[in-house]
């Protein structure tokens, strides 16, 4: 994939850089979601530009599982198994979100998942992937400062 155009985070105020640990190839950027701290990203521009098992994820890229909702801002590289249902056996490629709704990985769905999209759970939970059991499952959605 290439994205339409390199977006990369906003600077971080001097003052903050000590938050940021960031390895090779990432830059110290203003937190995506609007928070206030800085952390790091691996900024990209194709998927050439992450490393194995990553895929550069735009920043005007929309998800089918999520509603079809802008879910990023900046162009980043992500963990992926999946960019397409040709990578899952059929079943859908979805992006896990973190606790603060923004991107976190690719992974397939299967016949395991709790859950397919967020219409699947109550209102105030999220469709996303557990790592920790290994499948999609209803979460509480987080309140993030």
């Amino acid at each position: 994939m290439t994205c339409p155009e390199l977006v990369g985070p906003a600077a971080c105020p001097e003052d903050q850089l000590s938050e940021c640990d960031c390895g090779d190839g990432e830059v110290c950027g203003l937190n995506i979601e609007g928070y206030g701290h800085c952390e790091c990203y691996a900024p990209c521009a194709t998927d050439a530009d992450c490393g194995a098992d990553e895929v550069c994820f735009c920043a005007s890229r929309r998800d089918p599982t999520q509603a079809g909702h802008n879910i990023m801002h900046i162009n980043t590289c992500l963990p992926s198994e999946c960019d397409g249902p040709e990578d899952c056996g059929g079943e859908l490629c979805g992006v896990a979100l973190d606790s603060c709704q923004g991107a976190a990985a690719q992974r397939c769905h299967t016949a395991n998942d709790a859950c397919d999209d967020d219409g699947d759970c109550d209102s105030s939970e999220q469709c996303t992937y557990a790592e920790s059991e290994a499948r999609w499952t209803c979460q509480a959605k987080a309140t993030c400062e």
